[in-house]
């Protein structure tokens, strides 16, 4: 029998817990051997015909357990346990479930922002409410994928990145960098319009973990000051402190904060480093069709 993605938790943290780095593939492999899953339990698709069911729930499973800080994305596909997973599994659990991780600050919140879960297997629901509840948990699944993917590029990667985006979003650019003419603070010059009546200065910073503070944002403000530009974006693939946000909320220059899931909002609307796999196209009766009325 196919594991849930709770079953899953507990075997896929006991597997990597001696620390080394381990691709999803390799858990994926555990995994299948540790439930003794058959060859056509291995292979069942699930009903989208994109992905095995088993790949799926180890996906959701490594996502939660990521979002607990129990592991951590090494590179591309690959992950690592974290000293709090360590500690979770040296407290001897009988399961992990999303009960375990709600303990964690990091899931708490991380559920919070969230609207749903997976779909428990033994409850009943509207084909409709069905589709778009599977719909946006695979798109969470997407996005945190995406923002993993980010944090692993190098930063003139991230500064490229953001220009594209930028571009997609509407907004003319100056150039691809502009650290050759303006001041070092400044990454780039984006144009309000097309038409380049107004100069927005950006800066875009790859961090991990780390949050940016308000002496960050006070040098950006500062540095736009020196520039002449009356506006400027901060985009990060993390987050910003109180003080960050207090900061950019001075008048003159105005300064917008995009921090790591923003970002990856924007990537997904503008399909920045995404790409569309398949539509599927919902009908209902027409029921005008139907009248026989003259």
């Amino acid at each position: 029998m196919i594991p849930s993605y709770e079953d899953v938790m507990l075997p896929f943290l006991k597997f990597i817990v001696d620390g080394r780095e381990y691709s999803k593939r390799d858990v994926i492999n555990e995994i299948t051997s540790r439930f003794n899953l058959t060859e056509e339990e291995k292979k069942q698709l699930l009903p989208s015909g994109q992905q095995p069911i088993i790949d799926n729930r180890v996906g959701w499973a490594r996502l939660y357990l990521k979002k607990a800080g129990l592991l951590e994305a090494t590179k591309r596909g690959h992950m690592k346990i974290t000293e709090s997973g360590k500690d979770a599994i040296r407290q001897n659990p009988s399961s992990i479930n999303t009960k375990f991780l709600s303990k964690y600050p990091d899931f708490q919140q991380f559920k919070v922002s969230k609207k749903v879960d997976p779909l428990p297997v033994d409850l009943i629901y509207d084909p409709d409410e069905l589709i778009y509840r599977s719909y946006q948990q695979k798109l969470d699944e997407v996005k945190s994928e995406l923002l993993d993917a980010v944090k692993l590029t190098s930063p003139s990667f991230f500064e490229r990145l953001v220009l594209k985006l930028l571009r997609a979003m509407g907004y003319g650019v100056l150039g691809e960098t502009t650290k050759q003419s303006w001041d070092k603070g400044i990454d780039g010059i984006i144009l309000e319009d097309n038409l380049g009546f107004n100069k927005i200065g950006f800066q875009a910073k790859r961090w991990d973990t780390n949050t940016i503070t308000g002496s960050l944002i006070s040098t950006f403000r500062d540095d736009l000051k020196r520039n002449k530009l009356d506006k400027g974006v901060f985009v990060t693939s993390s987050g910003f402190d109180k003080g960050a946000v207090e900061r950019s909320q001075l008048s003159d220059p105005k300064v917008i904060l995009i921090d790591g899931e923003q970002l990856v909002d924007y990537m997904v609307k503008y399909n920045i480093g995404v790409q569309e796999y398949d539509i599927i196209r919902l009908k209902k009766i027409d029921r005008d069709f139907f009248s026989e009325e003259e």
